[in-house]
């Protein structure tokens, strides 16, 4: 560890820990913020390591895959500060992309590829890299960026992943033409003219998770079971009955907070199918 580095590393880690503490300390359950303490505790320390490497152009050695032994030291100090760059964009990618997974699936597997993309850049570009002019920047402006950076990446990922838990629940909303049924990993609006086969079943088996979020609170995404094979699900845990229906050639499951509340949901829906 060096001087340069070492100071990067004890702010990262206050920020990190900080931060951690804050998340902890404001949900009832840490499973709401796992994916956003990973994202913190992981993806954020990798964001300011390619901060370190643009602003100081230093350790090359910390970075595989490029043919250091041919570079001058000019080169080598334009090459880590080059990729350092497109390390830090595409690591504050994929901080989002975490904790959006749970509230867009398709939106956070994007980001995660885009990520991927960004970072490999560099080592498509090799001689382009050698070519970036460093800039040396004073102590000052580098506290600056550092602070900047830390609040542009902490707080979009807390942020999204307040968004995306919200609340461990399943939210039903009866809209004029269709309904609108919202929970983790599940975002669906259905209009009622194309409903089909609605049921309420209280003893459903929910069978098994195949891409979804599953606590002891809820279970919602693309489960499988005997009845239908995959569909999706968006359920209390410790709640048995469920409403069922197919729309558009898949079927779709969902209850309430408790055996009454999805009888009355129920009911609720086959008057709107009826009227």
């Amino acid at each position: 560890m060096t001087p340069y580095s070492r100071n990067y590393i004890l702010a990262t880690v206050g920020v990190v820990i900080v931060s951690i503490a804050f998340l902890i300390f404001t949900s009832d359950s840490i499973l709401e913020k796992l994916l956003t303490i990973i994202s913190v505790a992981v993806l954020y320390p990798c964001v300011m390591m390619g901060m370190y490497f643009y602003l100081e152009g230093r350790d090359y050695r910390w970075i595989n895959g490029m043919d250091w032994v041919s570079m001058t030291e000019g080169e080598r100090t334009n090459t880590v500060s080059a990729m350092g760059i497109y390390m830090a964009v595409g690591c504050f990618m994929l901080s989002i992309a975490v904790p959006m997974i749970v509230s867009s699936f398709i939106i956070g597997v994007v980001l995660i590829v885009a990520s991927i993309v960004v970072m490999i850049i560099p080592f498509l570009n090799k001689d382009r890299m050698k070519s970036k002019q460093f800039v040396q920047r004073t102590v000052p402006k580098k506290i600056a960026v550092f602070i900047a950076v830390s609040i542009i990446t902490i707080v979009p990922t807390v942020a999204i992943g307040e968004l995306g838990f919200t609340t461990e629940t399943v939210i039903v909303e009866f809209e004029d033409n269709g309904l609108h049924i919202k929970a983790p990993m599940v975002n669906e609006y259905f209009e009622y003219d194309k409903i089909q086969d609605l049921e309420l079943d209280p003893d459903f088996d929910k069978g098994t998770r195949v891409a979804g979020y599953g606590t002891p609170t809820i279970c919602s995404g693309t489960f499988n079971n005997g009845q239908f094979g995959n569909y999706t699900l968006a359920s209390y845990t410790k709640v048995d009955p469920c409403i069922f229906f197919q729309y558009e050639g898949h079927y779709y499951a969902f209850n309430q907070a408790s055996d009454e509340q999805t009888q009355q949901t129920y009911d609720m829906l086959k008057a709107k199918l009826a009227s």
